[in-house]
């Protein structure tokens, strides 16, 4: 394992004035409640010239957050570099932690394990695929093992190991690896994308257009993996059996111009899912999928979301609030608000919506639920409408009615 050198920034930053504003490194918005319980944070940062995207981010022991960021320098087009984030419970920042630019590219997800935290990113120069570890204090930086392959995509803790799902620009294959939870490997499948979608994968990486790969359970006990990934010309939604890897179903969209946004296993055959197609959005809160067939998502009866964002960004989160198991959808609107659809599971009846304003655009990176049974969204949103950041929204359980 090798140990990395990295700087650590504290807050509080001070911003020179800009247009006639000045800026501080983390403004929060609080109700007159307990300030862990509902509030806006959104970190700024002096450097006017980098753009900040957030990737993922977990609630730690102490109630508080640490997220996972990528920045770029808007002069350069090379791979982001990586960043990482801790806030206290009530999204004060207290520490920011830079990994030296030898890595880049850091994916979805955090991945916990015991008390340290994990996730996968590329080396900078060969872009081969790097396990990376840190502690929830971010008192340091550890390389656990450069994984096999390149351009890392999704990273997936499952209950017996990890998954990852990567691209092979050679072969032009999706590559999803299963490893132990020591990081053996247990079993790898290379899927045909039958065209180069190096450029795509790369432009996504470095983000630019976005594509929503993702990994998830599905089927009791977890007996198959849905995956979220170039597949014969397409983006398509794939499960394999989790055992084996072997492919058993599929659900197809239309080549990169559409896809599958957010999908949640929900019980038997039931799924939520989340689609968008040319510009346009959809969901189907509950629906039934053959894990062992061939289905397009083109026959869903779903409902067009016209309020939502052009190929919004979009998350899906099964909970229990006020003692109800309820899907949660996450997305962004025309009209720079996140917005948190609840539906009744299974039977995917729509019990609440709720809004978060922003002054300017957002696009929702990822949804958890919080310990004290809220919902907390890790979103980027625009400083002064032009420098990309990162934000947090935090939403109290009394705040949800239904």
């Amino acid at each position: 394992m090798k140990l990395l050198k990295s700087a650590i920034l504290f807050e509080k930053i001070i911003i020179p004035t800009v247009f006639g504003l000045l800026f501080t490194s983390c403004d929060i918005k609080k109700s007159d409640a307990d300030p862990s319980e509902t509030f806006t944070a959104v970190y700024d940062n002096p450097d006017m010239n980098l753009a900040l995207y957030p990737v993922d981010f977990v609630q730690t022991g102490d109630k508080g957050y640490l997220v996972l960021s990528v920045y770029t320098d808007t002069a350069l087009s090379t791979f982001p570099l990586i960043k990482l984030m801790k806030a206290d419970k009530s999204g004060k920042m207290i520490k920011e932690l830079i990994v030296e630019n030898s890595y880049c590219s850091a994916v979805p997800t955090l991945m916990q394990q015991g008390n340290a935290l994990q996730f996968t990113c590329m080396d900078a120069v060969n872009q081969n695929i790097k396990l990376l570890e840190t502690t929830e204090d971010l008192s340091g930086i550890t390389e656990i093992s450069e994984l096999n392959g390149k351009y890392p995509l999704y990273l997936y803790a499952a209950e017996d190991g990890f998954v990852v799902l990567s691209f092979d620009r050679i072969a032009r294959t999706s590559v999803v690896t299963k490893y132990s939870t020591g990081g053996g490997q247990v079993w790898q499948k290379s899927l045909n994308i039958n065209e180069d979608f190096k450029n795509q994968v790369e432009n996504h990486l470095k983000k630019g257009k976005q594509f929503p790969f993702f990994i998830a359970p599905a089927g009791s006990s977890t007996t198959h993996y849905m995956i979220n990934c170039f597949y014969n010309y397409t983006m398509t939604l794939l499960f394999l059996n989790a055992s084996t890897g072997n492919q058993t179903g599929q659900l197809n969209t239309y080549q990169d111009d559409a896809a599958i946004s957010a999908a949640v296993y929900m019980a038997s055959n039931l799924f939520s899912v989340s689609r968008y197609y040319m510009g346009e959005n959809y969901i189907f809160p509950s629906v039934t999928l053959n894990l062992d067939g061939l289905q397009g998502a083109d026959t869903f009866e779903d409902t067009r979301l016209p309020e939502l964002e052009e190929n919004a960004s979009s998350k899906m989160l099964m909970t229990t609030i006020h003692n109800k198991e309820v899907i949660v959808f996450a997305s962004e609107t025309k009209s720079n608000r996140i917005v948190l659809y609840f539906f009744e599971k299974p039977g995917g009846r729509l019990m609440a919506t709720k809004s978060l304003n922003s002054t300017n655009p957002v696009s929702v990176a990822d949804l958890i639920a919080t310990d004290d049974g809220g919902l907390a969204i890790l979103a980027q949103t625009y400083v002064a409408g032009r420098f990309p950041r990162i934000a947090i929204f935090k939403v109290a359980a009394g705040d949800i009615k239904f």
